[in-house]
């Protein structure tokens, strides 16, 4: 780690493999993990499933949106958390996660009720419920049985956190309690009032951010509360990445999208958003693909620049 870097030395750039250390990547040598070994950035090659849990009707804690491979195998899963610290539905996240799905990730999307949320603010100042809550969940899922769905097997030793905008707070103080919760986190658009100590947790961590997120009156991010922030808090490896002329609101489904592009600063062509969230999905998977799974073609795609298919700020 490069003691000497500031905030304005990240600004504005990509930081691939921790400060031009080597990234690490795990060995699964010895795992029958499934490992997707396409282009990320196109739909993976995985029919999808979609199950819901719900509180009353499964003895499930939260509401949780369940997508999965049908196909057999072992596959790491992925704990989501979508913004305002849970209150945005995963399911208006469902073209992301899905396609996540169809890369090789049992992907459940976790919803915390709105008195949660509440009762999360009174005590720790930022939109989500208490972290009791989201391990609680986490526990209730890692004994759920998906057998009557899917042949596919989750190995929950690959399990990684993945996040959007406040929610990401959740993810982050999840990973302060236990730092190895997890073996990697993709942080979306993350804003925490909570990332300015640094977190004791050597898990590799992708950062991204939009440009048009800290724009606008009032930003839907507040410079210094986000991704740049969150890559600060934690040690090598980590990923940097700011993606040029999105928004907030860009990645979510058509529906959410409509409800949110007029309180946040969004791109200017809505053709384009189908292409912009293929591009966060494959970003997102082949990360973890690369630090969950080993797969070093899978994590070219994210470090090196030409292989990007948006220009970066």
């Amino acid at each position: 780690y490069n003691s000497d870097l500031t905030m304005a030395s990240v600004t504005n750039i990509l930081i691939a493999a921790c400060c031009l250390c080597t990234f690490y990547l795990h060995d699964i040598s010895v795992t029958s993990i499934y490992v997707d070994k396409g282009n990320p950035y196109a739909p993976g090659p995985l029919n999808v499933g979609q199950l819901l849990l719900q509180k009353n009707e499964d003895g499930s804690p939260m509401h949780t949106d369940v997508w999965y491979p049908l196909e057999a195998g072992d596959y790491p899963p992925i704990f989501f958390v979508g913004g305002f610290g849970g209150l945005i539905p995963s399911d208006q996240y469902s073209e992301v996660l899905s396609e996540m799905a169809s890369h090789g990730f049992v992907v459940f999307g976790v919803d915390p009720e709105v008195g949660e949320i509440l009762a999360g603010i009174l005590h720790h100042g930022m939109l989500g419920a208490e972290v009791e809550t989201f391990y609680h969940q986490l526990d209730f899922l890692r004994g759920y049985d998906l057998s009557n769905h899917t042949a596919a097997s989750i190995d929950w030793d690959y399990l990684a956190l993945v996040c959007h905008s406040a929610g990401c707070d959740s993810a982050l103080r999840m990973i302060r309690q236990n730092t190895t919760v997890a073996k990697a986190s993709v942080f979306l658009e993350p804003s925490s009032l909570h990332a300015h100590d640094p977190v004791p947790s050597a898990m590799p961590i992708l950062s991204f951010g939009t440009e048009l997120s800290e724009t606008g009156f009032p930003p839907c991010i507040i410079p210094g509360l986000d991704w740049k922030r969150f890559y600060m808090a934690f040690s090598c490896p980590k990923v940097l990445m700011e993606v040029k002329g999105f928004g907030h609101c860009d990645l979510l489904d058509p529906s959410g999208y409509a409800g949110c592009h007029g309180l946040c600063k969004t791109h200017s062509n809505t053709t384009e958003l189908p292409a912009y969230r293929h591009f966060v999905t494959g970003l997102a998977s082949a990360f973890l693909e690369g630090t969950l799974e080993g797969n070093q073609d899978s994590i070219h795609y994210v470090l090196d620049t030409n292989a990007v298919p948006f220009d970066l700020v």
